[in-house]
């Protein structure tokens, strides 16, 4: 039975200096469908001080990849970390879940 299996790169990201209350230039993480089933995306989230838009849709074909641009918009100062959580169907199992890792620093001016 054909079944997708997803992978992520990079598998952590970490964003500059941001001062609070703006946000960040976006970096990408390409998610991969490696299987030869469709992977069913159910969620791709990212948790607070964190956003996301991707070109992924609801699903991924078989050997396909789609994009995630995720920002950084500190709502406070200092160390900042958070996820991006992408739910799919990867080896067939429904509820996969997979995690990047997020982190930034919330300023209240620029650093030099």
């Amino acid at each position: 039975m054909p079944a997708p299996a997803a992978g992520l790169a990079p598998s952590s990201l970490t964003f500059s200096a941001q001062i609070v209350g703006t946000r960040s230039s976006a970096q990408t993480v390409t998610l991969a469908n490696t299987g030869n089933g469709t992977l069913t995306l159910t969620a791709i989230a990212t948790s607070a001080n964190f956003g996301q838009t991707n070109n992924c849709g609801g699903s991924v074909a078989a050997r396909g990849s789609c994009t995630i641009n995720v920002t950084f918009s500190p709502t406070a100062t200092g160390s900042l970390a958070g996820t991006l959580t992408i739910t799919d169907n990867s080896k067939g199992v429904a509820g996969s879940k997979r995690t990047v890792i997020l982190s930034g620093t919330g300023t209240n001016s620029f650093v030099r």
